[in-house]
């Protein structure tokens, strides 16, 4: 059967929209929640993503070819697996600039309320230093403190970031813990990628923007207090608007009743 040009028009204008619709699905598959409900990443396709299922494997196809990058992978996955934390993680890695790096993402979160406020004062962030000091903590490495940064990666909530250097014989990585307020929970990004890798932590960080939980408890309380009190608010002028229109109406009618008599 022939189209004529309006029809034809009509079906690759249903055709393009499909595609659109496809692309759209396709899109939001790809993105990779963080445990617990807190929020969810969306890294580029070219990102491998590593769920409870295959951190417990012994080892995966999608895994680096080379050491130290593979060493660094399935020790990692390991410790996940005999310290049972497997199910409360998802980890995300991407090659380095050469087969022997790795950028390697591990997301989690916990029940631990910290204000955006809280999270830069000098007590929490000795606080969360010495926490990941410890869990780096190796009879085989050596740990040496870089640096801390207070980020803007996330429109409403700054962030806290403390980078360590751990070294084993001619093996070093840059371990950095990026700490986010996500209203009643905290989420953690660990991540490590080469000293030498001048490029990942943009790659890293760009991968941690699009993360959609960052969300600062107070804020989040003073917005609700604000929208509580605005409804109550017009819930009082709704009813005072009601009581002077009846009021009107009334003296409407009696006025009505005094003409007629």
């Amino acid at each position: 059967m022939r189209l004529s040009p309006s029809p034809r028009l009509a079906a690759a204008a249903f055709g393009v929209l499909l595609l659109a619709c496809l692309a759209c699905a396709q899109s939001q598959d790809a993105s990779v929640a963080v445990p617990h409900e807190v929020g969810k990443l969306v890294p580029a396709s070219d990102w491998v993503v590593l769920r409870a299922p295959e951190l417990q494997m012994a080892s995966r196809a999608t895994d680096p070819s080379e050491d130290p990058a593979r060493e660094l992978l399935l020790s990692y996955c390991k410790q996940l697996t005999d310290r049972a934390l497997a199910q409360d993680r998802v980890v995300l890695h991407h090659a380095g600039a050469n087969p022997t790096q790795l950028r390697l993402i591990s997301a989690h979160a916990i029940e631990r309320r910290v204000s955006a406020t809280e999270l830069i004062e000098p007590t929490t962030i000795a606080t969360f230093r010495s926490e990941f000091e410890t869990a780096l903590a190796s009879s085989h490495s050596t740990i040496e403190f870089v640096e801390e940064r207070v980020l803007d990666l996330f429109t409403d909530v700054a962030c806290l970031s403390l980078t360590l250097r751990t070294s084993n014989g001619s093996d070093s990585w840059l371990r950095t813990c990026y700490f986010v307020p996500s209203g009643q929970r905290l989420t953690y990004f660990e991540t490590a990628h080469a000293p030498a890798d001048v490029e990942a932590r943009a790659a890293i960080e760009a991968v941690l923007r699009t993360f959609n939980g960052a969300v600062d408890p107070d804020a989040a309380g003073r917005l609700l207090r604000t929208m509580t009190i605005g409804g109550i608010t017009g819930g009082i002028g709704g009813v005072l608007a009601a009581l002077l229109r009846r009021k009107r109406r009334q003296r409407l009618l009696e006025l009505q009743r005094e003409q007629d008599a």
